[in-house]
């Protein structure tokens, strides 16, 4: 889809494809004002979604996974990333370049490097969950965490709170044998998981 505007792109299966899922390149214009959201994009050769010098877009509620790149590579401007999931791409979960975009509430698990920004500013960034990645912040190929003041951080409405629950023991030998195959805790697995289905049942309720 190149050059295109003002396009809705909802409630698709998009999956199994040898090059990108959703690819809006720039020929000799740009993408701008398109909605892309409601789509379950995996198992694609390449990026998940992919979009070159695109503009106020809006991404949201996908399920952005197993790709063989990244979940989400975009280079643009004004844009809206939110409430998606993206777990197990090759690559990044989201790679971005630019200005003024806007990154929030999404679900970054299991990808080679979660949220990876360069050559960009005015960025806003909030309430993510960026777990089990090999690297879960950085730029320009480094994990950039020491570079930041963290001392003050924290995650709205993410206070821990202590809670203990029964499982049958083949619920649990299941958990520890995902958790072996993909070099995690127990722990990490069950909160991942969890979070996955709220999020999941939060979008079908609105």
């Amino acid at each position: 889809m190149i050059d295109t505007d003002n396009t809705v792109i909802q409630d698709n299966h998009i999956c199994s494809n040898s090059y990108y899922g959703i690819y809006l390149p720039s020929g000799y214009g740009e993408c701008n004002n398109n909605i892309i959201t409601d789509n379950n994009v995996k198992f694609n050769g390449e990026c998940g979604i992919n979009l070159h010098h695109s503009n106020n877009n809006i991404i949201t509620n996908n399920n952005i996974s197993n790709n063989g790149r990244n979940g989400l590579f975009f280079y643009g401007e004004n844009s809206i990333v939110e409430s998606n999931i993206l777990s197990n791409n090759v690559g990044d979960g989201i790679s971005v370049n630019g200005f003024n975009n806007k990154i929030i509430g999404n679900i970054i698990s299991y990808n080679n490097r979660g949220i990876i920004i360069e050559d960009s500013s005015y960025y806003i960034l909030k309430e993510n969950i960026i777990i089990d990645n090999n690297c879960n912040f950085g730029g320009k190929g480094e994990d950039i965490i020491d570079y930041l003041d963290i001392s003050k951080a924290f995650r709205p409405s993410q206070n821990q709170k202590r809670v203990n629950v029964d499982f049958p023991v083949w619920m649990i030998n299941s958990l520890d044998k995902e958790a072996r195959k993909l070099g995690v805790t127990r722990q990490s697995i069950i909160k991942i998981w969890i979070a996955e289905k709220l999020k999941e049942s939060s979008v079908q309720t609105e």
